[in-house]
């Protein structure tokens, strides 16, 4: 089965269970609805990841976050489910899932084994992307400073911010020349080439794109990945900021040329020539990837 028709039936198994919601149905009946949706996505989460991930280990989280994700979408407005899918919103939840949990067993493993709490883990994601800001709008800033504008912005006492650094750092003991090394290491430097290493990017720019999904954004992330990126077709189904209908156009057509970016731009309704690029530009500057969209759209 191709992951197309895997998500159509994702998504076709929620539409049944979303109608059965509010009607006479026996709760056994909904169960059961809402089980076969776990099925089909654990499917589709066994296929895509089967090489990288043993979701075997994570089968008891990966089925209470989809019961979780379809409470939480039949609440959501239908502006927001005509732009992002229950498959998009359930996948992309659970791929943060596991993200978090590969994070908080790193953390635990450069900290000898100690076990991290959830609250920690989460504290020292924030305080790493506290560092990152300030790396970018103050680079000169001492170590000091750091610690104090990250104990305010964190609402905890400094001695706090500095366990949540011996955390970052493994363990090490923490002055002011480590502060600004992990200041430093925080912020994510430029990457120009897809083309190394890819998988790795595309799952960076896949985590951010599904914090707040864009249409015009992901068309135009589409375009810039497909130029750059030589894959298979279904590889990119793996990533849910790749625009579809791109993706078929450019696979079934020998010629096929890629939208320019501003008539990408003018179909959402915007009109500044810069706009395409400015977009582009700001979502690089958070993952720390410079996209550039290509000048040559014929696909060879």
């Amino acid at each position: 089965m191709r992951y197309e028709d895997q998500y159509n039936s994702i998504n076709r198994r929620y539409s049944e269970y979303a109608e059965a919601v509010n009607s006479e149905i026996s709760e056994k009946a909904k169960e059961g609805m809402a089980w076969k949706i776990n099925e089909e996505v654990l499917k589709l989460k066994y296929r895509k990841y089967r090489r990288e991930i043993s979701y075997g280990e994570y089968f008891e989280e990966v089925v209470n976050k989809v019961k979780v994700c379809l409470k939480s979408y039949l609440k959501k407005t239908q502006t927001y489910k005509d732009k992002v899918p229950f498959s998009q919103y359930v996948c992309s939840g659970i791929n943060n899932m596991i993200g978090s949990l590969l994070k908080k067993q790193t953390l635990e493993e450069k900290n000898g084994g100690i076990t991290i709490s959830d609250h920690t883990q989460k504290m020292v994601s924030k305080l790493k992307k506290i560092l990152n800001n300030l790396e970018i709008t103050c680079p000169d800033l001492d170590g000091e400073s750091c610690v104090e504008i990250a104990a305010k912005m964190l609402g905890v006492k400094r001695n706090t911010v500095i366990r949540y650094l011996q955390i970052m750092t493994g363990g090490e003991r923490v002055d002011e020349e480590k502060v600004a090394e992990t200041k430093k290491a925080a912020s994510p430097e430029k990457e120009y080439d897809l083309r190394k290493e890819p998988i790795k990017k595309l799952r960076k720019i896949d985590a951010e794109w599904i914090r707040k999904p864009d249409k015009m954004l992901s068309e135009l992330l589409t375009v810039c990945v497909l130029d750059m990126c030589e894959m298979e077709k279904d590889d990119y189904f793996d990533y849910d900021f790749i625009d579809r209908t791109i993706l078929d156009d450019y696979f079934a057509q020998k010629n096929y040329r890629f939208p320019e970016a501003q008539e990408i731009a003018e179909k959402y309704g915007y009109t500044d020539k810069s706009a395409a690029t400015q977009k582009l530009k700001r979502f690089g500057k958070k993952i720390g990837i410079e996209f550039k969209y290509p000048r040559q759209s014929k696909k060879f």
